[in-house]
């Protein structure tokens, strides 16, 4: 059994990147999704739920209502953990603890990510805190994530560029290449039950994701106090270098503290 982390933030599209990772290896897999450490075991959220995959289909399983739960978890072939606003301590400690033979990072451009952290918020008001009251920190393990981008890529360890994975057939052939399976694109016009949906479209384009406006999310934002105020210049310039996503509005970005 091989052993995998996807490790991102919330309203990042990692759950259609693990979707398409899953779907297109023609092999058995399941999926803990939103994964925590409890009294030192990895506890999924929820925990009676297991997502499971193959080249066909995939299938969300409750353990205790569907009869061959049991079944299709033995035969499965990998294991995926996924984290959401985790940081490196965090992983690493969990990393101690199943001994992941891959870690994935899924990193979606900074400008986005919060305009859809804000939609989310307008929807459903009772994620505030979490999603914006503690922004500034999730903002830091974003940064980090996103400079994983820069490094060496290799099947053991790997950033994956959502802007670029959406974007470019190219791009996702070759992420196929380095994790060792083809990509015939299957569930990549998938959009995934977790988290509602997208923040913008619930699932209005849930056959058809590849038609959402997912690149500009945020323009609808920019001129947003919310959105302003948690624009730095290091973000944009970050935006820019690694996203190629240009900030522009009347006024310049905060300065860094």
């Amino acid at each position: 059994m091989e052993n995998i982390f996807f490790v991102s933030m919330m309203r990042s599209g990692h759950h259609a990147v693990l979707n398409w990772y899953s779907r297109n290896q023609f092999q058995p897999i399941r999926h803990f999704n939103d994964c925590r450490i409890v009294s030192g075991v990895i506890i999924p959220d929820p925990p009676n739920l297991t997502m499971f995959y193959n080249g066909h289909e995939n299938k969300y399983l409750l353990n205790e209502s569907h009869q061959n739960h049991d079944e299709w978890i033995k035969n499965s072939r990998k294991t995926i953990y996924s984290f959401e606003e985790r940081d490196q301590e965090y992983i690493e400690e969990a990393a101690n603890i199943v001994h992941p033979q891959k870690t994935v990072y899924v990193v979606r451009d900074p400008l986005n990510f919060i305009a859809s952290c804000l939609k989310h918020v307008e929807k459903y008001p009772q994620v505030e805190q979490k999603l914006i009251g503690q922004m500034r920190k999730r903002l830091a393990i974003w940064k980090d994530h996103a400079l994983k981008l820069e490094e060496k890529q290799t099947a053991q360890h790997s950033a994956i560029n959502f802007n670029l994975w959406f974007q470019h057939r190219s791009y996702r052939d070759n992420l196929a290449r380095l994790h060792g399976f083809v990509n015939q694109d299957l569930g990549v016009n998938e959009v995934m039950l977790f988290g509602k949906g997208s923040s913008f479209d619930d699932l209005q384009y849930a056959t058809d994701a590849t038609k959402m406006n997912v690149l500009s999310r945020w323009e609808t934002y920019q001129q947003n106090p919310n959105f302003r105020s948690f624009i730095s210049q290091e973000l944009t310039e970050i935006a820019e270098r690694l996203f190629g996503v240009t900030y522009s509005v009347a006024e310049p970005p905060l300065p860094l503290n």
